[in-house]
C-alpha cells in the first residue's frame, strides 16, 4: 500500500484551508458585518414659533417663496388670499419677530405673533387698504408649520444642507436648503438653533 509523506498531508490540509477561507470571504462569510447606525426615522415638522423663526431669521437664505401666494383669515372668519408669487421673510429674532412679505412687486412689513402665525401689518403700507396687506391689516395661517427632510439623516450632530419648507394653511412654500444638523439625542438644529426633537432609529449601513 502506497503511503503519503506527511508534509504532502499538511500541505494539502493548508490547501483546504485556504479554499475555505476565500469561499467563505467569496460568499460574505466574515465578520465584516456593516456598522449599525443611528438616523432620524421620520422628516422633522413642528408648529412655527418663535424659536423656530429665530433659526430662520439667522439662516441664509432668509426668505422663503409661495410661488402660487397662500391663504389665510383676516384674523376673523373671513379669508383673505395672497394671489401670485408671493415671499416671506423673518427680519428678527424675538419673541414677537418682525416679518417683511413681498407681493405684487411691493413689500409690506409688521410683526408676527403666535398660535398659529399672525401677521400684522404696519402702517404705513405700500398697498392699498383694501389689499390683504393693507395697513393695520390682519394675516392668520393656521396650521403654520416648519418641516426639515431628516429621514435617514445620520444622528451624529453632523450639519449637512438639507430641504426646509414652511406650510401656511394648505400651502407648502419651495424648499430651500439650510443647514441642519440631527444630534445623537435626536435635537434637530437649523443653524445653531434647536426647532424640534425627531424619533431615532438603529439601522445598518450609513445613513446621509
Amino acid at each position: 500500500m502506497q503511503k503519503f509523506p506527511v508534509t504532502s498531508v499538511k500541505l494539502t490540509k493548508f490547501a483546504l484551508g485556504l479554499t475555505l477561507a476565500a469561499t467563505l470571504a467569496a460568499c460574505g462569510g466574515g465578520s465584516d458585518s456593516p456598522a449599525a447606525v443611528t438616523v432620524a426615522s421620520t422628516d422633522t415638522s413642528a408648529a412655527v414659533t418663535s424659536t423656530s423663526v429665530a433659526a430662520l431669521a439667522t439662516a441664509t437664505p432668509t426668505v422663503v417663496s409661495f410661488g402660487n401666494g397662500f391663504s389665510g383669515t383676516d384674523g376673523t372668519t373671513t379669508a383673505v388670499t395672497l394671489t401670485g408669487p408671493t415671499t416671506v421673510a423673518f427680519t428678527s429674532a424675538a419673541a414677537n419677530p418682525t416679518f417683511a412679505i413681498t407681493n405684487d412687486g411691493k413689500t409690506a412689513e409688521g410683526t408676527t405673533t403666535f398660535g398659529s402665525c399672525i401677521f400684522t401689518v404696519g402702517d404705513p403700507s405700500p398697498f392699498p387698504s383694501a389689499h390683504p396687506l393693507g395697513a393695520n391689516k390682519v394675516i392668520k395661517v393656521e396650521p403654520c408649520s416648519l418641516t426639515a427632510s431628516t429621514k435617514d439623516a445620520t444622528a451624529n450632530g453632523t450639519t449637512v444642507q438639507r430641504n426646509v419648507v414652511l406650510t401656511f394653511g394648505g400651502t407648502t412654500s419651495d424648499p430651500v436648503k439650510l443647514e441642519v444638523t440631527v444630534k445623537p439625542d435626536g435635537s434637530v438644529l437649523i443653524g445653531n438653533t434647536q426647532v424640534a426633537k425627531v424619533t431615532l432609529t438603529t439601522t445598518t449601513g450609513g445613513g446621509n
